[in-house]
Formats: structure tokens, sequence, C-alpha cells
């Protein structure tokens, strides 16, 4: 193997095992905006495609799967 490529591997690896330790940094959770925000957007978007999605391909019910012939010998 190349010195160099071991070399970034091995520090790659450190750095990767050393940031799930416990004494590693911890950013704090983000507030939610109970105002709205992209969340409001994002919900409302995915409602609109869904009414759209029923519409074009309405849902149909789902029956016993077919049966199919095995082949035996």
């Amino acid at each position: 193997m190349d010195p160099v490529g071991y070399h970034l591997a091995l520090g790659a690896t450190e750095r990767h095992v050393r940031s799930a330790r416990p004494e590693a940094p911890v950013r704090p959770d983000r507030e939610s905006n109970p105002g709205g925000g992209p969340g409001r957007l994002r919900r409302g978007t995915a409602a609109m495609l869904r009414q759209v999605a029923d519409r074009l391909a309405p849902a149909q019910q789902v029956g016993p799967a077919p049966t199919t012939r095995t082949c035996t010998s």
C-alpha cells in the first residue's frame, strides 16, 4: 500500500472514531418555528401532491395475491 494513502486513511479513521466519543462537542437542537415557515410549506406541498396522485392513479383495493403455477418435476 502507498505510504501516503496509509497515512491519510489512518488520520481519517482516527478522526471518525474520536468524533463519537462522549467528550465530543455537541450542538444544541434548534427550536422549531411554531408559526409555520418551511414546515408549513412542506406539509402543504405534500398534501397537494397527494391529491394530484390520487386523481391520476386512484388507489386500488388490495386483494389476495394471484396464484402462480410452479414447475415441479
